[in-house]
């Protein structure tokens, strides 16, 4: 048998001598199952965690004895305080500090997220109908009395994405609770590599303009699942999504494609457009989350068979298997996915 390793700069083989007698002949058959996009939400079991460091990101909550360590300059309170059903009373639990078990079914985790490549996407062909879903636990409710007509609540919703494992942001997806339902955006920035590189929005282009995600299917918010039976409040999800297609570059190329590999920088929230940490974070901000694939796994794997023995394949042939095993992430490390 021969195992070929590939990278996108290089190949491995390895030669293995494997005699195989033929007596019986089992198809496997893989395939893939995607949801549909931007009209459908992903069900509450379809998200994936967000995990740093091998731990679901999880978040400190300031309530009585507990302590937020991943806060900007401004504290967070209501809409923009991200949660993760901490209990501070009686017995004082802070599930950032303890990284619980986290589950689908519980919202210990405080992020999340779904990539939707519609089964039909290869690099970065079509892709017009794929989609990237973000979900953070929020602790207050994120919507105004009439969200129809009056929206969100007047904060901002963050995620931060560094497609290249660099440590710098790259994109800013900004979701805006300012102002009526009608004029609020759910924005996507990019981090001009032209200009200075400063994880800092402000002046930075604005890629793709959203008005009124909320009644135009781009936002919604929702009760988690679990409220009554862990923590001490409350808690809700707020839910964005953008098209894979609108993840270009400062000159209009595509720079984000089915089967890249990207880390998210944070989910953060604010109550300026401009900082993106001004309020509450999930983890520290020197930190990214793992490594993610948008729309396959770590590898994919390529079988050929050839019967050394010639003519028609009979039982006791001797059949020599070529196994391909390419690469799709940007490290070696990832046939472990």
């Amino acid at each position: 048998m021969v195992i070929k390793w590939t990278t996108p700069r290089a190949v491995y083989t390895v030669a293995i001598v494997l005699a195989i007698i033929v007596a019986v002949t089992t198809v496997l058959v893989f395939s893939n199952f995607f949801s549909s996009a931007q009209e459908s939400w992903p069900t509450d079991q379809d998200w994936t965690l967000v995990t740093v460091n091998g731990n679901s990101s999880t978040d400190e909550e300031g309530v009585g004895p507990c302590k937020d360590h991943t806060i900007g300059g401004a504290n967070p309170s209501g809409e923009n305080d991200i949660g993760s059903q901490a209990t501070c009373a009686p017995t004082a639990y802070n599930p950032g500090s303890t990284d619980p078990t986290a589950t689908l079914a519980n919202t210990y985790s405080a992020g999340f997220y779904y990539a939707d490549p519609n089964g039909d996407s290869s690099a970065c062909s079509n892709i017009s109908d794929d989609f990237l879903f973000f979900r953070t636990c929020i602790v207050g409710e994120p919507l105004s009395a009439d969200p129809v007509v009056d929206g969100l609540q007047n904060s901002f919703w963050w995620t931060t994405i560094d497609i290249d494992d660099d440590g710098v942001i790259e994109y800013y997806v900004r979701l805006s609770g300012q102002g009526k339902a009608n004029i609020e955006t759910l924005e996507l920035l990019y981090e001009d590599t032209v200009g200075t590189r400063d994880n800092d929005p402000t002046g930075e282009p604005v890629l793709t303009s959203k008005l009124d995600p909320l009644n135009n299917s781009y936002a919604r918010s929702l009760f988690t699942p679990d409220n009554g039976t862990i923590g001490n409040s409350i808690e809700h999800f707020i839910d964005w999504q953008l098209p894979l297609t609108d993840f270009d570059d400062a000159f209009g190329a595509q720079a984000l494609c089915q089967g890249d590999s990207i880390k998210f920088k944070n989910y953060s929230t604010s109550a300026n457009a401009n900082d993106p940490f001004q309020k509450d974070f999930i983890w520290p901000l020197d930190t990214s989350s793992d490594l993610i694939f948008f729309g396959t796994t770590g590898y994919t794997l390529n079988k050929e068979a050839a019967d050394l023995n010639g003519g028609t394949l009979v039982v006791g042939d001797i059949v020599e298997y070529t196994l391909t095993a390419t690469n799709n992430g940007p490290t070696l490390d990832t046939l472990s996915q």
